[in-house]
Formats: structure tokens, C-alpha cells, sequence
């Protein structure tokens, strides 16, 4: 480390991380409640504004892997920056849109920063005490739920008051907040060893994922089964078999392939596509249950800002639940915190489907499930970093936060099938049954007890407690 000036305090390391953490995650969902009227606002059609969304997926996942190598190559507090940089650009473009396409631009933009909550959890590794660490990390993990969970109210009322390009303002200046303070308060890090960056195995893994990834997202408009999806894809399990074949090659590789393909990193982010899966699903079924018309029986008729008030309780839970986490991990390992948090997780999915009846049992399920999330998910990134060299942790939680996006794809696509098959009637317009809720909510706790059975089959970690013997 090398810095003239005077060391920050680790409380002080820690806020400015989690902010950045909690900053990006919410970026990556406020233009959630903006899409049902920005076709009416912008002139375009329902097709076209769904890129809205999908841009800033596609820029996440093309930006994760790749900027976390950067950072353990070329520093994590540079590459830190740069994130935060781009989704100021982004939030600005976005702002001043007059048409759906740079909003597309500026949505892609601001996908790229979600790199920065891997980056975060490096550099707490980096400049923390070890007893700190597991504390830091599992408090900026969490705020991968939390910003989510308040970008859904806050967009909702700044649409009613402000207008949608207010939303973008807010995210630029928030933007703009987090740039200075972690200039000023992170210390700058070493580089490390100057080593060629392996640009083919970067553009081999993004085709890809936009490959597999673009499909599963436009799923609900373009199908399952039809040539454009199939071909891409084949082009993504093709580009994904040659970037494997390729990074066993690299002096450098973009992914240490041989360290991610040992048995505990393999199942620690197989658990984290599991528990994208529950998670996406925990908030996104949740709302449309929520709007469903009262004319039907499970129908509560809100609005998106009035949804989002519901659910802002169980974001905050994943808040107070990350320094449990912290405590779990630090007395018992970090393996033992995630399988409590996933078999916590599965148990709330399995009440789910009879907590229906009424707003607040909707809401109390949501926070059920979200106190499991903010245990095992700040479980995770400290799980992987313990089986890590620290030249690694920028790359391996990048992967990490992949796959948890990967899940919460999946978990899109599936629902949405799955609503729309499961529908009924109503005024000419088909809305999905209670049945279909609860299966989604049976399917989750069944795969969210899958990831705890894994995870309690990982090798122990070792606890802080441990470390000091």
C-alpha cells in the first residue's frame, strides 16, 4: 500500500465500501418500476423498452469478470473508480434520454459498475484487520438485497413526483457522492505483477454470456423454442466450451480455471446460482401477487410505489441480519453461516405458499426469506476468499456475483413462463392463479434446500476463533 496520507479508520473503510456495494445494487433495479410506463413516456414499444432492463444485465455480466481481473492485476481502488465513473456516465445519459435507445446506452453503463460489490469485497480483504473482514464483507454483500429492495419505493415515488428521469439525477448524483468519498477515503492498493491481460478469454466468456444470457431475459417475448434463442444459445455453450479449453492455456487467464474447478469453489458458486434463483424470485413473484386485481382471490390491487413499501421491511432485514452472519462465520466458519442462511431460506419458502391471505403476511414471508439471504449471502463471498490466494479475490467474487446473477436470469425466465401458463380470465386480460404463486414459492424452497445440503457438504472453514489457537 502505498499512500502519504494519513490512514482512514476501518469504520470508516467499511461505510464507503458498503455504500458503493449498496449504491450500484440499487442502480441495477430502480429502472425496475419505471418499464410499464416508459413505453407511454417515450414513444416506443413494449419490446424496445424491455432493453431498459436487459442492457443493464448484459453490461453486468460482461463487465463482472473482466474488471475483476483488472483490479487484482492494475489495483482494485482504480478499477473501483472507474466502475463508479461509468455508471455516472450512464445515470447522466440516461437522464437526459429523448428516446429509448441512449436510454438503452446509458442502462448498459450503468450495469458495468455492478462490478464494483466484488471489488469492494477484495479491497475489504485488502485493507481490513483479518478479524474485520468477515464483518465487511458480509455487510456489503448484503447490500446486494438491501439497495434492491429501496430502489422499488424510491423509483416509484420520484416517478409520481419528479417525473422518471428524476430516478437517473438521483442515481448521478449518488454516483457522484460515492467517486469522491472513495477517493478520499480508500487508500490506494498495489498493483499487481505486470502481466499481459488475456483479452481473448475476455471476449470468448462475454459472446458467451450475452449468448445465454440475452435469451433467458427476452424469454417471455421471444419463447424457448424458436431459431433466434436456439442459435444463441448454441452460440453461447459453444463460446463457453471454447473459453474453458482456452483459459487452461493463458500464462495469466482472465479465470484461474484449475483453482475454480476444485471442489469447494465449484459448490460454493453452484450454491450461489441456487440461491440467485430463490432470491430473484423471493422479491420479483412477490410483487406481481401484490398488483394482482382484487377481483381475483389473491388479488391485493397495488400500486408499484405501495408493492415496494411492502417489501422495503425485508430489504432492511438482510441489513440487520449481515452482522449475524459476520458473528456465525467468525465463531463457526464461514461454511456453517451459509448453510444455516440457505436451510433458513428453504424453511421460509416452504410457509410461503400458505401466507397469502393478506398484505402483511405477504410481507412478513418476503423478510422471512430475506433474513436467510443476508445470512448466507454474507456467508459466501468470506467462504470463497478463504479457499483464495489474495491475487485471486477480485476475480473469484467477481465469479461469485456471476453466478448469483445467473441465478436470478434463470429465475426470471422460469416465473415468467411459469405466470403465464397458469392464468385466468379477468376483464379480457389473463392474470396468473394462486397455484402458480405457489409453486413458484415450492420450487424455490426446494432448490434453496438443495444449496444447504451443498453447502453443509463444503470442507469446514476455518473460524477467526480458529485463527488466533
Amino acid at each position: 500500500m502505498e499512500t502519504s496520507r494519513p490512514q482512514p479508520t476501518a469504520r470508516a473503510v467499511v461505510l464507503v465500501l458498503a455504500y458503493c456495494g449498496g449504491l450500484v445494487s440499487l442502480t441495477q433495479s430502480v429502472a425496475l418500476p419505471l418499464l410499464h410506463d416508459l413505453p407511454d413516456l417515450l414513444h416506443a414499444s413494449v419490446g424496445d423498452v424491455s432493453w431498459v432492463s436487459t442492457a443493464a444485465l448484459l453490461g453486468g455480466a460482461v463487465a463482472n469478470p473482466v474488471l475483476g481481473k483488472l483490479g487484482d492485476m492494475y489495483g482494485k481502488r482504480s478499477v473501483m473508480l472507474g466502475a463508479l465513473a461509468a455508471l455516472l456516465v450512464g445515470s447522466v445519459i440516461a437522464a437526459v434520454s429523448p428516446s429509448v435507445w441512449p436510454l438503452v446506452i446509458g442502462r448498459a453503463l450503468q450495469g458495468v459498475s455492478i462490478a464494483v460489490l466484488p471489488i469492494s469485497m477484495a479491497l475489504a480483504k485488502d485493507l481490513l484487520a483479518p478479524q474485520k473482514v468477515i464483518g465487511a464483507v458480509a455487510m456489503i454483500s448484503a447490500m446486494l438485497g438491501i439497495g434492491g429492495g429501496i430502489a422499488l419505493p424510491m423509483a416509484g415515488v420520484m416517478l409520481d413526483l419528479w417525473g422518471w428521469q428524476s430516478v437517473f439525477w438521483a442515481s448521478a448524483v449518488m454516483a457522484l457522492a460515492g467517486i469522491v468519498l472513495a477517493a478520499i477515503v480508500l487508500p490506494r492498493t498495489e498493483r499487481g505483477a505486470r502481466e499481459p491481460f488475456d483479452v481473448t478469454g475476455a471476449v470468448l466468456l462475454s459472446v458467451a454470456l450475452v449468448s445465454l444470457l440475452l435469451p433467458l431475459s427476452k424469454s417471455s417475448k421471444w419463447g424457448f423454442a424458436q431459431p433466434l434463442p436456439l442459435a444463441l444459445y448454441a452460440v453461447g455453450f459453444i463460446g463457453l466450451f471454447a473459453w474453458f479449453r482456452w483459459e487452461q492455456h493463458p500464462a495469466v487467464p482472465l479465470v484461474n480455471i484449475d483453482l475454480m474447478r476444485q471442489r469447494p469453489l465449484l459448490v460454493t458458486n453452484i450454491v450461489g446460482v441456487l440461491l440467485g434463483f430463490g432470491m430473484f424470485n423471493n422479491n420479483y413473484v412477490s410483487i406481481f401477487l401484490l398488483q394482482a386485481p382484487k377481483a381475483v382471490s389473491h388479488g391485493f390491487d397495488t400500486s408499484v410505489m405501495m408493492a415496494g413499501l411492502v417489501l422495503l421491511p425485508a430489504a432492511l432485514a438482510m441489513m440487520f441480519m449481515s452482522p449475524v452472519s459476520a458473528r456465525i462465520s467468525t465463531r463457526y466458519g464461514g461454511r456453517t453461516a451459509l448453510w444455516i442462511g440457505a436451510l433458513a431460506i428453504g424453511t421460509s419458502f416452504i410457509a410461503r405458499p400458505f401466507m397469502v391471505g393478506s398484505i402483511w403476511q405477504i410481507g412478513l414471508g418476503v423478510a422471512m426469506v430475506n433474513c436467510g439471504v443476508g445470512i448466507a449471502y454474507g456467508a459466501m463471498p468470506a467462504v470463497v476468499m478463504s479457499y483464495v490466494p489474495a491475487n485471486e479475490a477480485g476475480s473469484a467474487n467477481a465469479l461469485g456475483t456471476l453466478t448469483r446473477s445467473t441465478g436470478a436470469s434463470i429465475s426470471s425466465a422460469a416465473f415468467a413462463a411459469l405466470l403465464s401458463s397458469l392464468t385466468t380470465l379477468h376483464d379480457g386480460e389473463q392474470v396468473a392463479r394462486l397455484i402458480a404463486f405457489q409453486i413458484a414459492f415450492g420450487m424455490s424452497a426446494v432448490l434453496a434446500l438443495a444449496a444447504a445440503a451443498l453447502a453443509f457438504s463444503l470442507p469446514r472453514t476455518p473460524s477467526i476463533l480458529d485463527q488466533r489457537r
